[in-house]
């Protein structure tokens, strides 16, 4: 294109690596000065307790997952969003559960009702059949997870199942087909 328009050195050297070469390093220096967050504003977001979306999910301060859910978990006030409320819900799941943590803690503000939350690491929220989705390492705690939370269940009226369903099958799509 430039060979048969009779472009001059310097309108080539401007059209074809000036030019471009300014705009890559403008926003690569804005997303450098930015941190990463572009026109995002980090405070906006910023849910008053130190808790950002920019942090990975289980860090958040409410969030309660372990490797084995105990009583004391479930009785825990830690474990308890929006306590001022009657507690009216259970988010009960693997380590995914953690990422509705910040959501239902947004609702249950608006809408003035407390939820507990509980997270086991690695183990599906079956009350029957997880057996058949996690490693023989993770058997034992998990069952007993599963047996603790079971035992409390009956005192919520809404539980909300959160867990890598699609990991699950497909680790195991075998005893789905039929």
């Amino acid at each position: 294109v430039f060979r048969s328009r009779r472009y001059s050195f310097r309108k080539i050297l401007l059209k074809q690596y000036v030019l471009p070469s300014f705009f890559v390093i403008s926003i690569s220096s804005f997303f450098v000065v930015t941190q990463g967050e572009g026109f995002v504003k980090k405070n906006r977001l910023d849910d008053g307790l130190g808790n950002s979306i920019f942090q990975p999910a289980h860090r958040d301060k409410r969030v309660c997952q372990d490797f084995r859910v105990t009583d004391q978990m479930i009785n825990h006030t830690e474990c308890l969003v929006n306590g001022g409320h009657r507690v009216e819900a259970l988010l009960w799941g693997d380590s995914n559960a953690a990422h509705f943590v910040p959501m239902l803690a947004e609702l249950s503000e608006a809408y003035g009702f407390s939820f507990r939350n509980v997270a086991h690491s690695s183990c599906p929220p079956l009350l029957n059949g997880a057996e058949n989705f996690i490693s023989e390492r993770r058997m034992i705690d998990c069952l007993d997870s599963i047996e603790v939370v079971e035992s409390a269940i009956s005192s919520y009226d809404l539980v909300i199942l959160s867990a890598a369903w699609g990991l699950y099958y497909s680790n195991n799509s075998e005893q789905f087909e039929g």
